[in-house]
């Protein structure tokens, strides 16, 4: 009955990492739908929708841009909804592409086009507020005294709404989408000092958070991979002709170091700004870590936009995903372990191995066994 229950209890250890990892990989999934996507924050007005207009035209090289939408946030704005008296939120004020300051966020209906004058969108906490309901494309509301009609939902714990800004609005942020995901932050900033003048005062690097979910996300999976390569190596000592061991030994490790080789591109996407000029260059790192975690304290300071909100929270319920399956993992590695390599059931005393053992193994190798290793 104990070993019975034993195995119950390995059973929904093993269902629960495996369910926390696959947890793991949805969340990272959402987080590289907007890992071309950086954000500059303003603490004071920076740039009006004319002007952002204006430089994309004088660009000299316009297919390389990026989708650029600036946006403004006016917090406490009287909405009023057909049914529901008006309530007080906040009202997100874009001049481009909708589509990409939410992507992956849209809960049904569709985007307003960039003239669309008249169509906004509303997140999924305001619709169950003004109409008890998500299905409210279609419907008018009125956003601080003027009325438009609702295209489409956004998904969201928080209640705004997201209207086209008009040309004179004077916006507070710049919101860069790359098509390529592996577009450095010092190009982003960069190109957000030449469209406003002066670098911004919050900078929301999507690549980088990408890059360090993916990261995070792999651990569980290093560490499996490394129990079976310990156990498979451990197996090749068994071998007696020491020709043969020799042979299967450096196959083996030739084989490791492959996986391993593939297993790093997989890991790792930073951009290459996080690559030294010179690997001699021991101050690098350290710097670079000062540096982004400045980056990260000052965007922290400004409300986020819906998009970096929820990028932070899917990366924050990763690590805790990640954790559970490593303390699963960590917790049946041994007997992951004693799968892949055969005890000595034979073998009395680790030193003392007994005839029938000495028949199959080497005196070394027995002396090996786990079952007889010493903890």
């Amino acid at each position: 009955m104990k070993m019975r229950k034993r195995k119950w209890g390995k059973a929904g250890i093993i269902l629960t990492s495996a369910c926390c990892w696959c947890l793991s990989l949805l969340l990272l999934n959402k987080i590289e739908q907007r890992a071309g996507c950086f954000n500059g924050y303003f603490s004071s007005p920076a740039v009006t929708c004319e002007e952002v207009r204006r430089f994309q035209e004088q660009s000299q090289n316009p297919e390389i841009l990026p989708e650029i939408t600036a946006w403004s946030k006016e917090e406490g704005q009287q909405i009023r909804g057909e049914i529901r008296e008006s309530v007080t939120e906040d009202v997100w004020k874009l001049s481009g592409n909708m589509e990409h300051f939410f992507v992956g966020s849209l809960a049904g209906g569709s985007y307003p086009w960039e003239k669309d004058e008249e169509g906004c969108m509303v997140s999924t906490a305001l619709a169950e507020e003004l109409f008890g309901t998500q299905m409210i494309e279609g419907m008018q509301v009125e956003i601080a005294g003027k009325e438009y009609w609702i295209r489409g939902c956004i998904k969201s714990g928080e209640a705004f709404a997201a209207v086209h800004a008009e040309k004179g609005d004077v916006m507070q942020g710049i919101f860069l989408s790359y098509q390529d995901r592996s577009v450095s932050g010092s190009l982003a900033k960069n190109l957000l000092g030449q469209i406003v003048g002066r670098e911004p005062d919050g900078f929301w690097e999507g690549n980088l958070y990408s890059a360090a979910a993916r990261v995070i996300v792999t651990i569980p999976a290093w560490v499996l991979a490394a129990i079976c390569m310990s156990g498979v190596w451990s197996l090749t000592g068994r071998i007696t002709d020491f020709r043969l061991r020799l042979i299967i030994k450096l196959t083996a490790a030739a084989g490791i170091c492959v996986l391993t080789a593939f297993g790093l591109c997989l890991t790792f996407r930073f951009s290459p700004d996080y690559l030294p000029v010179m690997w001699s260059d021991l101050e690098f790192f350290p710097s670079l870590i000062e540096k982004k975690w400045g980056e990260f304290q000052n965007v922290c300071q400004f409300a986020l936009c819906p998009g970096d909100a929820g990028m932070l929270g899917n990366f924050r319920n990763i690590m805790f995903a990640v954790a559970g399956s490593l303390l699963a993992s960590i917790n049946i590695s041994a007997d992951i372990k004693a799968v892949l390599i055969q005890k000595c059931q034979n073998c009395l005393e680790p030193d003392n191995p007994s005839e029938e053992c000495k028949d199959r193994y080497s005196d070394v190798d027995c002396t090996r066994c786990i079952h007889h290793r010493a903890d």
